[in-house]
């Protein structure tokens, strides 16, 4: 904001030379960040002094979804790809400002009469400069400033909303504003911006459940049934009697019921079909995604709102993290089943409608099962949660049986479908040739005991991943993750490579 481009460039310490000729002000330039996630790509921008980040700013705030973002982006894409190898060649910066001008003539072109105005204007930063710093953001109308405001950049993540009104956009037949960005005292600074956009804020419910229930979610391991059927198979899981009454019980007065139950559908489904009760659930979702994403995707098939829905489930982390979630949606206990049917948020009104309800409901839509669905920040849940695990090489019998009982039965998280016999299995542990491990894992809500085994054979400098259980009551919690990071760490200096052997199962 003080140079005199171009003269400048001869007489200032600060000029460094970009590739057509201009002032670097980005160290590295803009570098796309993926946050693995709906949101589009982030970007890590490092500031030299007197950098500035700056765009156009549109008086009217109307906004694109999420997919025709897509489309635009792919479109801007193309042209990008072609026009960058061009310009590079001639180093022109006329050629780029006509480049520029076309890629925001086909970024900013007019939407849909209907599209949605912005709410305000969300930056969410991360600060991963040695020390804290504070970002500008200013509005300008022909080269005036109408607005100004200060955001402090703790080291690590930051966010600030600005309300669109606070901007106080003119009235005037211009188009857009500018929108400029920059470090406070012209200091350096390495930023990673995840969203720095105008953006519409979705209406949350009330965080009370609804007077009455609507719909019941069931879990299945150990609530439907007794047992883990991905481990205990198809014809080893015993069907609680007083689920399947309130099954039938909640139906009769007209309530809907659903599933979420972390499983593999192909093995979890066969069995409710051949208890015959398989057209009393709508939406099911049997996968491995968390349960309060799948209860939202469930009560948008169902179109009623998520504070009329109840969950039972036996596991006291799953209701746990459907309460921090979704705080309006009731939960209860399997040991809760008897009591349920005459609590009051049950007692409805009962006619010959809501008898028919669940008929009406599969004559639209025969069934559709709900996938996996990863929005939101898991991760601050887990922390929240305060899991910790145990690595340790198995030495008691009691050890040792846990351990040979996980690699018998576990069959949805093993890496190799290997049966061992106890011999067998008990040699294994003793060899030099092999490094044998098992973890424990507890959290807040309570201890899991021995949840996992491997064992690795050492073959000269190759480390050879042999066997892999874990039981399914550990899943999603990143408990492996952890495990092979800490593995990897710890004998990355005595192996060269390390290898898997890995069959489908």
């Amino acid at each position: 904001m003080e140079c005199a481009m171009p003269l400048c460039y001869k007489t200032c310490s600060l000029y460094k030379k970009r590739k057509d000729g201009r002032c670097l002000r980005f160290d590295n330039g803009i570098t796309p960040v993926d946050f693995d996630s709906t949101l589009k790509l982030g970007a890590k921008i490092s500031f030299r002094r007197w950098a500035k980040l700056q765009t156009n700013f549109p008086i009217k705030s109307s906004l694109l979804s999420l997919n025709s973002y897509n489309e635009y982006s792919k479109r801007i894409d193309k042209i990008e790809s072609i026009s960058r190898s061009f310009c590079n060649l001639i180093h022109n910066h006329r050629v780029n400002q006509i480049v520029a001008g076309l890629l925001e003539r086909i970024n900013t072109q007019k939407f849909e009469s209907n599209a949605p105005i912005a709410d305000g204007f969300l930056a969410v930063i991360k600060n991963i400069s040695e020390k804290n710093k504070t970002l500008i953001i200013e509005l300008l109308e022909d080269d005036r400033s109408i607005y100004k405001k200060s955001i402090d950049l703790n080291i690590g993540w930051n966010e600030a909303f600005v309300p669109i009104d606070e901007f106080n956009l003119p009235s005037s037949k211009a188009e857009k504003c500018q929108l400029r960005a920059y470090i406070n005292n012209d200091e350096t600074a390495t930023l990673i911006f995840q969203i720095f956009d105008l953006v519409k804020l979705e209406k949350i419910n009330s965080k009370l459940p609804a007077q009455k229930v609507k719909c019941v979610a069931w879990d299945l391991d150990n609530t439907l049934w007794h047992g883990v059927i991905g481990d205990d198979g198809i014809d080893n899981v015993i069907p609680y009697q007083a689920s399947l009454q309130l099954i039938k019980d909640l139906d009769a007065r007209g309530i809907i019921q659903t599933i979420v139950s972390k499983n593999t559908e192909q093995i979890a489904w066969p069995k409710i079909e051949s208890l015959g009760i398989d057209d009393y659930f709508l939406y099911p979702a049997i996968n491995w995604g968390r349960k309060s994403q799948n209860l939202k995707c469930i009560a948008k098939e169902l179109n009623i709102n998520i504070d009329t829905f109840a969950v039972i489930d036996d596991s006291i982390f799953e209701r746990n993290e459907i309460k921090t979630n979704l705080p309006q949606v009731r939960v209860f206990d399997v040991t809760e089943i008897p009591q349920i049917i005459n609590l009051p948020e049950f007692d409805v009104v009962i006619t010959e409608a809501t008898k028919k309800r669940r008929e009406s409901y599969l004559s639209e839509y025969k069934r559709k099962s709900i996938s996996a669905n990863w929005e939101g920040d898991y991760d601050s849940f887990l922390k929240s949660c305060h899991i910790v695990m145990e690595i340790f090489s198995p030495c008691t019998n009691e050890e040792k049986e846990r351990c040979l009982e996980l690699i018998s039965r576990s069959n949805q998280y093993n890496i190799s479908g290997v049966r061992y016999q106890k011999d067998e299995f008990y040699a294994m542990l003793s060899s030099l040739e092999y490094d044998t491990y098992a973890f424990k894992v507890k959290d807040e809500f309570g201890d899991y005991g021995i949840v996992g085994f491997s064992s690795f054979k050492k073959v000269g400098n190759e480390y050879v991943l042999n066997d892999f259980v874990m039981s399914c009551r550990v899943a999603l919690k990143k408990i492996e993750r952890a495990f092979f990071k800490r593995i990897v760490e710890e004998k990355k200096s005595s192996f060269s490579s390390l290898f898997v052997n890995a069959k489908k199962t």
